[in-house]
């Protein structure tokens, strides 16, 4: 489910669920323990995916099959997903190699730069979509890339934007050719690991720190978190677009 690739200095993670890379308990602990247990020599981190598609997000199909403690932990250890991210002591770069949507868009959001491929795809946090509200910290990140009134209209609305609207309200920063996007991602890695790297990581930690803390409220946030997701309005939404997805498909 995850492939790790050494690049010398740095790392690259690649997400490899066929066929979107939809998030599951498994593949969200396999990359929460790369992330942890990376190698000493490792200073930087690409996150990637497979062709045309990053990360669907969460794998509604098989967290909606899960009762309530398997769902807290699923919520618990995507949760410290997030915070080994957001707290990486090296930089994070997210290598967005097609489709990004709601979960997909979360773990870019905790990462230090951004490099989407041109193309059809979307990114964006259509939660509401599906009656499921985003937490404080995301939105918080969210906010932080595209200012606070165009945050509060994109997450009310459960807008999909195109790789280059992205790049136009800075979600992303950069877009490049399908062919290009990890070769970018890694350039950027290279260009930060060619810096001092205790000042460039405290600054990078300096700016993180407000998310830092809302991320200490775990479990406030993971009660709220399970509160919406099995309210009646969600389970029913969820259950819609499952069936929708299916029919497609």
């Amino acid at each position: 489910m995850l492939q790790q690739l050494d690049h010398g200095e740095v790392l690259e993670l690649r997400l490899s669920r066929p066929p979107f890379n939809a998030l599951n308990l498994g593949l969200v602990s396999e990359l929460l323990n790369a992330i942890r247990n990376r190698k000493p020599q490792v200073g930087a981190i690409v996150l990637s995916g497979s062709p045309g598609v990053f990360s669907v997000g969460v794998d509604v199909a098989e967290v909606l099959a899960l009762n309530r403690a398997q769902t807290q932990q699923f919520f618990v250890t995507f949760h410290d997903l997030c915070v080994a991210l957001g707290r990486s002591p090296i930089p994070v770069v997210a290598a967005i190699t097609g489709h990004a949507p709601a979960g997909g868009t979360i773990l870019s959001l905790f990462c230090d730069y951004r490099v989407m491929t041109e193309g059809p795809y979307q990114i964006g946090l259509h939660e509401v979509r599906h009656g499921v509200t985003v937490p404080s910290p995301i939105r918080y990140l969210l906010a932080r890339l595209v200012g606070h009134r165009l945050a509060e209209r994109l997450l009310v609305e459960g807008r999909l934007l195109s790789p280059d609207e992205a790049l136009r309200i800075g979600l992303v920063d950069e877009v490049t050719p399908p062919d290009a996007v990890i070769a970018h991602a890694m350039g950027q890695c290279r260009r930060l690991l060619a810096l001092p790297a205790a000042a460039m990581n405290s600054i990078r930690d300096s700016f993180h720190e407000e998310v830092h803390r809302a991320l200490h409220k775990r479990d406030e946030i993971i009660d709220e978190l399970l509160e919406n997701w099995f309210s009646e309005e969600a389970q029913e939404a969820m259950r819609i677009h499952f069936q929708k997805m299916q029919q497609a498909g």
